[in-house]
């Protein structure tokens, strides 16, 4: 699909998707990639699914996405190591930009207590419409950035089997979508109203100001930690030409 509506200031643009190729080639590396990025999707417990389809949407443009990916690499002579360095292309510049927003602004959101602007991370936008009669494809500036990149770029570490490497950054990567969740459950307001159970929207957190703020900055600090065990990581398993990625301050 194509980037939707640009979300809400002050969040900065998210890049376009690239769509899937005309045809896919069929590998064991590339069968492994999608199975991994299923069994990691299987993990997710950041925010509410919102309305209708949009988990199996949102399933579809993962693969789809992922096809993007790897169908130019495997037909390279060298398909393990291309196609690692085109998921890293395609994938880290997205990774940073949230990185470098989650220690910027997001950081002083939270600092100066302003909430609506901290919930615009959550709020679920249409991103892409598939068709006509299917249901437009929605997610928040956290998937986009963060969740559905990251489980991309760990397809990349896959090989015959599920390295340690996928296991150890799905663990992270885990790790980091709880902590967000943590952080969306302290907002005052439901990013999403009409979601949750019988679309009642989800229980919100019963904080006076101080506690609210603490928090969600626990959350915050959560959040960077997980980030940064997957950026270790990663970067340990990186070819040696390949840039390592900065860690969150």
């Amino acid at each position: 699909g194509v980037g939707g509506p640009t979300p809400p200031s002050p969040l900065p643009r998210t890049p376009p998707r690239a769509g899937p190729p005309s045809r896919l080639r069929t590998t064991m590396r590339t069968l492994c990639a999608l199975v991994v990025l299923g069994a990691v999707g299987a993990l997710r417990v950041g925010p509410p699914a919102g309305v209708g389809g949009r988990r199996a949407a949102l399933a579809r443009a993962s693969a789809a996405a992922v096809a993007g990916v790897l169908a130019p690499a495997v037909a390279s002579a060298d398909g393990s190591r291309a196609q690692q360095r085109t998921i890293y292309d395609r994938m880290t510049p997205r990774i940073q930009s949230g990185a470098d927003w989650y220690t910027t602004d997001l950081k002083k959101f939270i600092e100066k207590e302003d909430w609506a602007s901290v919930g615009a991370a959550f709020t679920n936008v249409v991103t892409a419409v598939e068709s006509r009669k299917a249901e437009p494809i929605k997610s928040s500036y956290l998937e986009r950035q963060f969740y559905d990149p990251m489980k991309i770029w760990c397809t990349s570490f896959a090989d015959k089997s599920i390295t340690p490497t996928i296991k150890a950054l799905t663990k992270h990567e885990a790790d980091f979508e709880k902590a967000m969740a943590a952080l969306e459950e302290v907002l005052p307001e439901d990013p999403n109203p009409g979601g949750g159970f019988f679309g009642f929207g989800k229980k919100r957190a019963n904080l006076d100001a101080k506690s609210r703020k603490k928090a969600a900055m626990e959350a915050y600090a959560a959040g960077r930690a997980a980030y940064n065990e997957y950026i270790e990581v990663a970067n340990r398993a990186l070819p040696r030409n390949v840039p390592s990625m900065p860690l969150m301050p």
